[in-house]
């Protein structure tokens, strides 16, 4: 797992945010433009995992915003994606550590640090079985979980 270069990865934005709904944007990889196109405007992090690519991106709305993740394959297909947003809740995206081989730690909101798993294959899972604040399309399948420790918690994930 290692970070990307900048500028390896950008974001082309598609749609600004409207009163219809948050901003889109097309994943360009190597100045190559995709056909991918992923919620958020700011391209907070990009992550090479085993040929995969794991993108962070906020809204770049302050005060509320959200942050989105992608796990995306070789050929630029979403494999799996969720969200973090809460009504009236301050998003900043921030103390990104990559924990090998398969674990993001960072902070986003609601004082706790946020932890991504990575799965080399579908696993099943619940709907609704993760976090407050956790978002994703109905599915009984997860290429990755999401979970939340206060971070005055001993013995989190990595920690």
């Amino acid at each position: 797992m290692r970070l990307l270069p900048a500028g390896s990865v950008r974001l082309d934005l598609e749609r600004p945010w409207s009163i219809s709904g948050g901003p889109t944007s097309r994943l360009v990889r190597d100045g190559r433009r995709t056909d991918c196109v992923v919620d958020g405007e700011v391209l907070q992090a990009a992550i090479g995992w085993g040929g995969r690519l794991v993108l962070l991106n906020t809204d770049g709305i302050d005060y509320e915003d959200a942050l989105h993740i992608y796990l995306i394959d070789r050929d630029d297909q979403v494999l799996d994606r969720a969200s973090l947003s809460a009504a009236y809740s301050t998003g900043t995206f921030d103390q990104l550590e990559l924990l090998a081989p398969d674990k993001i730690r960072f902070r986003f909101f609601n004082q706790k640090r946020w932890v991504i798993e990575l799965f080399d294959k579908a696993r099943v899972a619940l709907p609704w079985s993760e976090p407050q604040g956790v978002h994703r399309p109905f599915g009984l399948s997860r290429r990755f979980r999401v979970s939340a420790h206060s971070l005055d918690r001993p013995g989190e994930p990595g920690g």
